[in-house]
């Protein structure tokens, strides 16, 4: 959240996962994390609490907010959280409405992800540099493809 509010006021913050069930690798650890999390960081839960929805559902639902936001103009800068590169073409066509995208994620996100958007974070990276006493070296300008 920190990195995020270094671009401007950060208005709209939503979790998206699967609460409880679902096929999501972790999917009970993110739901507790999540409900700790949310009084914390003022997250707005938008999480699948339906057993059997997949990570499929998940990403639809935050699809569908991303596009409502987009074409209402309340956001011009989106971050997303996630290693996922199913959520490529979101991010790219969030960046062709003309909306800066950044990027969190694990060292393993794949490149078509990191490259899709406008800036990505290393999140295991930055967890090390905070304990070290510093964050900003995980934060970098990505090389995002053309839209």
């Amino acid at each position: 959240r920190g990195e995020l509010a270094l671009h401007g006021r950060i208005a709209i913050t939503r979790a998206y996962g699967l609460f409880a069930g679902g096929n999501s690798r972790g999917s009970s650890a993110w739901a507790g994390h999540a409900r700790d999390s949310a009084d914390f960081l003022s997250l707005v839960p938008c999480m699948a609490a339906t057993p059997g929805e997949t990570d499929a559902a998940v990403h639809l639902r935050l699809t569908i907010d991303a596009m409502d936001l987009l074409h209402t103009g309340h956001a011009d800068i989106f971050g997303l959280i996630s290693s996922n590169a199913a959520l490529a073409p979101l991010v790219c066509r969030l960046r062709e409405g003309g909306r800066m995208v950044h990027v969190f994620g694990d060292t393993f996100t794949p490149r078509g992800l990191i490259s899709a958007c406008d800036a990505f974070c290393n999140t295991d990276e930055l967890a090390r540099l905070a304990t070290e006493g510093g964050n900003r070296d995980a934060y970098a300008e990505s090389e995002p493809a053309e839209v």
